[in-house]
């Protein structure tokens, strides 16, 4: 389980806002944008009165092949994508958002983030951004969401670049370095149609995305927790996977050459190694004329009976002794089990 990182967490109860960087505002980035006003406006009624502080960032400018899976219409065409979903969603919801018409660059990247999501389509973009995020020392991104998605698949990754805590989480190019790797190739020139872009990505595999990504962040800043990261989804398969949060193993710092520290004393003596406990005659012939009667003592049963009275360590013995189930008495042959009823 992953737990919201203090530093959000104090935003949040001194009503300060979240600086949250959306990068690429496409097919997934625009329908990421409209649905971050929902969570702030959730984030609000909830009683964090700073909620949400949105810069969006995209160089490019709405064509006619955008107009089928992005949140842009006609009147829009030849405008600047960013600037058109940021100046839409500030006069229609009161706003205060951002929009850059620029890269997301290193200078903008230096800024403090708490959450930045990544909705780019070129291995170029994310490596530029993998590199922003782990440059020590320069860049604080608290959070840092990515989403990308095919024909009709995707996956949403929520990572915690730089964090050491034991329950940080990997990015998507670290558990995925393919998704940065240059050798491969890739199709990213621009589609002239609609009819064209359709073919590259079905029509509602972005919106699926951006709805994992939102739900991921509103589930992080309601519950302060997080039991899952990463979501890996196909449309056409209709299936759904998911990476659990998984806390890193604790470390200790005692020295190897050191010798270990005593945690409980005990009066029982130390053994050079836990010896299985020879089992006796007598043993065998309690439980099987006693308990299960004497018709029952065949050969294969006291052979059973042998290797599991076998199977008994004095650790094994302590504990059931402690519950009163068994009791040890010194024989002139060791310890020997003393079965009472």
């Amino acid at each position: 389980m992953h737990h919201l990182q203090r530093s959000i967490r104090e935003l949040l109860t001194d009503n300060k806002p979240l600086k949250v960087a959306v990068v690429g505002v496409g097919g997934t980035g625009s329908e990421v944008l409209i649905g971050l006003v929902r969570l702030h406006d959730a984030l609000v009624a909830l009683g964090y009165a700073g909620g949400l502080q949105v810069t969006a960032f995209d160089p490019d400018t709405v064509s006619p092949s955008n107009l089928v899976r992005q949140r842009y219409f006609a009147t829009d065409l030849g405008r600047n994508k960013a600037e058109v979903l940021i100046g839409r969603i500030n006069l229609s919801c009161g706003m205060v958002w951002r929009s850059c018409s620029q890269k997301f660059n290193s200078d903008r990247a230096r800024k403090n983030w708490d959450i930045v999501i990544s909705c780019v389509d070129t291995r170029k973009s994310r490596k530029e951004l993998h590199q922003a995020a782990f440059s020590k020392g320069l860049y604080t991104w608290r959070y840092w969401l990515d989403c990308g998605n095919d024909l009709s698949n995707g996956q949403v990754i929520l990572g915690t670049p730089g964090s050491t805590a034991r329950d940080s989480l990997p990015c998507a190019t670290q558990l995925h370095p393919e998704l940065m790797d240059l050798s491969l190739p890739e199709d990213d020139t621009p589609s002239c149609s609609a009819v064209e872009a359709l073919s590259r990505q079905d029509l509602y595999v972005g919106k699926e995305a951006s709805l994992h990504a939102l739900n991921l962040l509103w589930q992080l800043l309601r519950d302060k927790t997080l039991t899952d990261h990463a979501r890996y989804f196909d449309q056409r398969q209709g299936t759904l996977g998911v990476r659990r949060c998984i806390p890193r193993p604790r470390i200790s710092r005692r020295r190897l050459d050191s010798p270990p520290e005593p945690s409980v004393i005990s009066t029982v003596p130390e053994a050079s190694a836990p010896t299985p406990i020879t089992p006796h005659t007598p043993i065998l012939d309690a439980v099987l004329g006693v308990h299960l009667g004497t018709q029952l003592d065949t050969p294969l049963l006291r052979e059973a009976l042998t290797a599991l009275l076998s199977d008994l360590t004095p650790e094994l013995l302590a504990q059931a002794q402690a519950e009163g189930q068994t009791q040890l008495r010194p024989t002139p042959l060791g310890d020997e089990i003393a079965v009472y009823h």
